[in-house]
């Protein structure tokens, strides 16, 4: 008996020795999580050794690894402050509420694999580790997330945004752009997004300064955006529809998130007006729970729509983020400026109007 205890002490022991060296032998992937309070932390992401990201999707369950991943978006599926209920006396119906409300919200998950392929359902809950530094952080990914008593759903903060650089996607194919040179200065940074995924891409400098390789296939439609200082200059055809612009201003003010002030600054459509593409300058006013936040946060985003003429109907697809930051003093909120320049030099046309 002495023998068995003892045995099973070295094992335990060893086991813990081990862990360290079991969720380093899984090869980090660098990555961004984007949180719904506008926070965001980058580093080396890795999931336990062994362990796989599983999703839930039409009847059947997909495991998928870091390195097929992209990104990952989620989306609140629903949400509702619930209220617990107690009976005070025995064998009577009569209920009263007990204690404070609750957040609970259900969160769908989109999956952009570097194969192209999009995943929607919900994730098995899954913990990432987030290294940057000589700091480890989790990173929680739940389908439910349920928080506590008083608490508002504000504050139940969830990752909104997962983006991932794999060297799977780096080997791809690369394709290069050409910038106009007046746009790259010393601390210029570009940002570059897949359509119709709107899936951010890696953009690595070459030489001359405003050439950049990026992991998408030779002929690609792109969106790339750059940012000076306090100006982002976006790639933008020049396009026409008072009717539709306020259709989509109209919608995007409906959208329910963390930013509550949401602004278009451009539109345009191709396949005959079946796909709009927006740029939205979102913005939070309200003030968040982040005990360090400095400013209020913003985000740059792109938006791409269904737009069905027949019911005057706009249906979200999918959305992608060009730049995000906080307004502060030194750095106010920046000037977007839509560029048919920079469209012209990146855009392979495709029945845009």
């Amino acid at each position: 008996m002495f023998l068995l205890h003892l045995k099973s002490d070295i094992c335990f022991s060893l086991l813990l020795w081990l862990f360290p060296f079991l969720l380093a032998a899984q090869e980090p992937v660098k990555g961004r999580v984007e949180y719904s309070d506008g926070q965001a932390r980058e580093g080396a992401l890795q999931l336990s050794q062994g362990k796989k990201l599983r999703i839930f999707v039409q009847k059947a369950f997909t495991d998928l690894d870091l390195e097929q991943i992209r990104e990952i978006r989620f989306y609140p599926e629903s949400e509702e402050l619930a209220q617990a209920y107690r009976f005070p006396e025995a064998g009577k119906s009569v209920k009263e509420t007990w204690g404070k409300p609750k957040p609970v919200r259900s969160l769908l998950a989109r999956i952009q694999l570097i194969n192209g392929e999009e995943l929607s359902g919900h994730l098995y809950t899954t913990v990432l580790y987030l290294e940057s530094g000589d700091q480890t952080e989790k990173v929680v990914l739940l389908a439910k997330q349920t928080g506590e008593e008083g608490q508002s759903l504000e504050e139940l903060v969830y990752p909104t945004l997962i983006t991932l650089e794999n060297k799977a996607d780096a080997a791809r194919v690369e394709s290069r752009v050409t910038l106009p040179a007046a746009m790259i200065v010393p601390g210029t940074k570009v940002a570059a997004l897949l359509r119709p995924s709107l899936s951010r891409l890696p953009a690595k400098p070459l030489q001359p300064a405003n050439v950049f390789s990026l992991a998408a296939p030779a002929g690609a439609q792109l969106l790339v955006a750059v940012s000076q200082g306090d100006t982002i200059t976006v790639g933008w055809p020049k396009y026409a529809n008072p009717s539709l612009e306020e259709l989509t201003r109209k919608t995007i003010g409906l959208a329910a998130d963390f930013y509550d002030d949401r602004r278009l600054v451009g539109l345009f459509t191709e396949n005959n007006d079946e796909d709009v593409y927006s740029v939205v300058m979102l913005k939070r006013k309200a003030k968040t729970t982040h005990a360090g936040a400095v400013g209020p946060p913003w985000t740059l985003d792109i938006w791409h729509w269904k737009y069905d003429a027949g019911a005057g109907k706009l249906t979200l697809s999918t959305r992608g983020y060009c730049f995000t930051g906080r307004i502060t003093e030194k750095h106010p909120e920046p000037r977007i400026v839509l560029s048919e320049e920079l469209w012209n030099a990146v855009s392979v046309r495709k029945n845009e109007k």
